[in-house]
């Protein structure tokens, strides 16, 4: 490894974890927004519950 590679590495480096933080933060908000108190729809519905139609 060379002085000129490193930040071409560095920049992938940072690119990645740019993409993985943007890919991170909709599930992370999803799961706040299920989880908090008072949500008007329940996380996981009964099994035996049928969908009215």
């Amino acid at each position: 490894m060379t002085r000129a590679d490193l930040p071409v590495r560095l920049r992938t480096f940072r690119h990645r974890l740019r993409i993985g933080m943007l890919l991170a933060l909709p599930v992370i908000a999803a799961a706040l927004w299920v989880s908090r108190p008072g949500s008007s729809r329940p996380a996981a519905p009964p099994a035996g519950d049928a969908s009215p139609t």
